[in-house]
């Protein structure tokens, strides 16, 4: 059987003796307590559920931020990334023809590869081989860029700061899919 369909199973099934427990107690308690001693325990035991309300909740807002960081982290990231292949792509106009075409097709080959082939692996929390091929083929093309003026010595050096930031936000997008979002710790944090 499924790892996931023994988690549920067995999830649902501690829920449901914790809730049966419950009611068993409570009935039990209602039977063999007097009223007048529940009664005057209410006070003390409103102040404990306060307390417990509080601390989830502060729990739970915490988790809630670092979840919103965590994403606000990756669509930064993933939007560094689309700008780097992008002046990877209009820095190559300023080089000949064949190098320049060559720059260029291997952006767009790695930009469709990332939409079409790894997100939909990323989801699953897997990594595309031929993204990272492509992305090896355009730094090889990009360091063949031979400059042969002082504007494309300009143009070269920004081609490869744009390349090292394209690979440096490849690879924290990647760790990104592999640590996933964090879990909520809830309570169990607290105590």
């Amino acid at each position: 059987m499924n790892s996931v369909v023994i988690t549920i199973l067995s999830g649902t099934l501690t829920l449901l003796a914790a809730v049966a427990c419950a009611i068993v107690g409570l009935a039990l308690t209602y039977r063999f307590v007097p009223v007048k001693l529940l009664e005057s325990h209410h006070a003390p035991t409103g102040a404990i559920y306060a307390a417990l309300y509080v601390m989830f909740g502060i729990s739970l807002g915490f988790s809630l931020y670092l979840v919103w960081q965590q994403y606000e982290s990756a669509k930064q990231t993933v939007a560094s990334e689309a700008e780097a292949v992008q002046r990877i792509y209009w820095l190559a106009e300023g080089f000949p023809d064949p190098q320049r075409t060559q720059v260029q097709d291997l952006a767009v080959s790695y930009a469709r590869v990332e939409i079409k082939d790894e997100w939909p692996m990323m989801a699953r929390g897997e990594v595309s081989p031929p993204a990272e091929r492509i992305s090896h083929q355009l730094a090889v093309a990009i360091r063949k860029l031979n400059p042969k003026s002082n504007t494309q010595d300009d143009l070269y050096a920004d081609e490869l700061q744009r390349f090292d930031a394209l690979r440096e936000n490849r690879a924290l997008r990647l760790l990104e899919v592999r640590e996933g979002i964090p879990p909520s710790c809830g309570l169990s944090c607290w105590l």
